[in-house]
């Protein structure tokens, strides 16, 4: 395999992944009852960040999927309602919210 098909592969990897994360990211945000907004300011990032991954046209990377993976695990431990007050309470700081993930996520 050449390296321009490795490349064309590996975007075509980055497109699929794009695709079945935008509906997992909607819906964690619907069982937050968070707006785009809403959730992106709790996270700490721009409302077209979230836009951008429910619509498929980005994948989150770094910090950015490491969170997301955090919040589903904390909505699947905790409980969407719950989850939002926390994140709620948090000052918005991207390590207060984190850390509030962290516990809210259970044992692991």
């Amino acid at each position: 395999m050449t390296k321009a098909d490795q490349s064309h592969e590996r975007a075509f990897r980055e497109r699929v992944k794009a695709k079945q994360l935008g509906p997992q990211v909607e819906s964690m945000r619907a069982e937050l009852g968070f707006s785009q907004v809403m959730l992106a300011s709790r996270l700490g990032i721009s409302f077209v960040s979230v836009s951008r991954w429910e619509r498929g046209h980005l994948v989150p990377t770094g910090l950015h999927d490491a969170t997301l993976r955090l919040l589903r695990d904390a909505i699947l431990h905790s409980g969407g309602k719950k989850v939002a007050r926390a994140l709620d309470a948090c000052s918005h700081d991207q390590a207060e919210v984190l850390r509030a993930l962290v516990r809210l996520g259970g044992d692991r």
